[in-house]
């Protein structure tokens, strides 16, 4: 979800000597069998997009953490805003009542460190018969749904799954939905008969 495709295709792209180095000894390469994004998106290359999310996060994370701590509330409620639809009031309220508690020294450093994934690291780790699938919030606020829709073009067979009446908490706001979409995907391409 969000940000945690890109830390893993970063992962997957890596050459096989700086894979074997990275790998505690007695443990095998990684191998993948398939694929499921949920509202995220992979940098465009040549990077061209302006609305796309900067490596190292927004520039109000190179504040101090004092002055993001004063400022928490205010960028609580508005990433609420943006990642929820406005017909999952619960939700909202949890959120906000759960966000607001994150440290700030924390959410900086997360912020700092993000370098999204690019499609040249797509298209290495998700080959054409790799199985992927792609889920988005149609109303994402976040990371808006045209980059899930991007990452399906470009890698054959996948399969792109929009979802109405949610933002970027997809899982939470349509737990049924997502769910069933998972459990199609998996049992279309791993369930043995």
């Amino acid at each position: 979800h969000s940000y945690a495709p890109s830390l893993i295709l970063r992962l997957l792209a890596r050459t096989e000597e700086e894979s074997t180095q990275m790998i505690p000894q007695g443990l095998s390469k990684f191998s993948t069998a398939g694929f499921i994004f949920l509202s995220t998106c992979i940098r465009t290359v040549p990077d061209n997009d302006p609305n796309f999310l900067p490596d190292g996060g927004l520039l109000i994370f190179i504040l101090p953490v004092w002055l993001l701590q004063c400022l928490q509330y205010f960028m609580t409620t508005e990433f609420v805003r943006m990642g929820v639809h406005p017909q999952h009031g619960w939700l909202k309220k949890q959120l906000l009542g759960e966000s607001s508690s994150n440290s700030c020294f924390m959410i900086r450093a997360f912020y700092r460190q993000t370098i999204w994934a690019n499609m040249n690291e797509l298209t290495k780790v998700v080959t054409p018969a790799t199985p992927l699938l792609v889920m988005h919030g149609v109303d994402d606020g976040i990371i808006d749904v045209k980059y899930g829709q991007t990452i399906a073009n470009t890698v054959p067979h996948a399969i792109f799954r929009p979802i109405d009446v949610a933002k970027h908490i997809i899982m939470m706001e349509q737990a049924d939905r997502v769910a069933t979409s998972i459990l199609d995907f998996l049992v279309e391409h791993f369930l043995e008969c």
